[in-house]
């Protein structure tokens, strides 16, 4: 596909996406329960959110810093964060959508948020807007980029030497495109749940009790978003030819990600038995991942620039 063929669709596609898709009820890390034991992991168990946890340690002392970088910003929820912990005096925010950049602007000045500057931005094919920066975040923006080495070399130069990446980043399969054990094991996780927990909670289906979990086509998930997982899998290698990584905190999601697909919102704390069927799905995931049976999907990183 050309390349500004390939940027109009993702735009397209991601201009049609905004918040109410992950919605809580069928999206799995957006169930709070799922969300908090995701973030323990992410941080190691000592944070309750994995930004705190890297403005917090890594930018101790230097709060605010003069500069920040935030890659595939979507609606500024992010950003709005990042504000709440005095973590830079000017946000420079990008994203590729025009639609969820309006949205993010429109809710800035409704707050009176004038130090983030929102950009409408390929981030691989244009200029960071005005480098360099302390720091560039990006929250599930990486796995986007399909010329890896290029985007993080570019990232790395737009960077001061002390500064730091942070990622928050899927690098399961590319597309989505599981093993046979990775769906087999989905599969097995899916038949421990009760059938009064498998009735899909999404609006064109509801109340349908599902008898498969989630597994995507990966021929379906290049056509409807070419820059979905278009190399996730080759995040953590290429990350190591411009950055040193600190650390890498594995979050997991590797089973859960499918098994919860539409089904999220029944596991709820006000509901036991729902949470006791949870925990279970919990263990599972955590065992395989601990054993060396699975690999986690999703990690946290942080990363500094390698010196020349």
């Amino acid at each position: 596909m050309d390349p500004s063929e390939r940027s109009t669709k993702v735009a397209r596609f991601w201009d049609q996406t905004t918040q109410e898709s992950f919605a809580p009820t069928t999206y799995w890390l957006a169930n709070p329960v799922v969300h908090d034991r995701y973030q323990r992991r992410a941080t190691a168990g000592r944070s309750r959110h994995w930004v705190n946890y890297c403005i917090e340690k890594f930018l101790a002392g230097r709060r605010p810093v003069s500069r920040m970088l935030d890659v595939g910003c979507g609606d500024g929820q992010l950003d709005r964060h990042l504000l709440l912990l005095n973590a830079a005096e000017r946000l420079d925010a990008i994203d590729i959508s025009a639609k969820r950049i309006d949205e993010a602007c429109r809710i800035a000045n409704e707050q009176g948020l004038s130090s983030i500057q929102y950009h409408v931005q390929d981030a691989e094919a244009d200029a960071f807007p005005a480098p360099p920066y302390d720091a560039v975040i990006m929250d599930s923006a990486l796995h986007h980029m399909e010329g890896l080495e290029a985007f993080l070399a570019k990232t790395a130069d737009s960077l001061e030497p002390d500064g730091y990446l942070f990622l928050n980043e899927y690098v399961g399969p590319n597309r989505f495109d599981l093993s046979q054990r990775e769906k087999d094991l989905v599969r097995a996780c899916f038949t421990l749940i009760p059938e009064r927990y498998r009735r899909s909670l999404q609006p064109e289906d509801e109340g349908r009790v599902l008898t498969e979990p989630w597994i995507p086509d990966p021929e379906a998930v290049a056509m409807e978003d070419p820059s979905e997982s278009v190399r996730s899998r080759d995040i953590p290698a290429a990350l190591l030819g411009s950055f040193e990584v600190l650390e890498l905190h594995k979050a997991g999601g590797t089973l859960l990600h499918f098994v919860l697909q539409s089904i999220a919102g029944h596991f709820r704390e006000e509901d036991p038995a729902s949470m006791v069927v949870l925990r279970q799905l919990f263990a599972i995931e955590e065992a395989l991942i601990e054993i060396g049976e699975l690999d986690s999907h999703f990690v946290l990183v942080v990363a500094r620039p390698k010196q020349a």
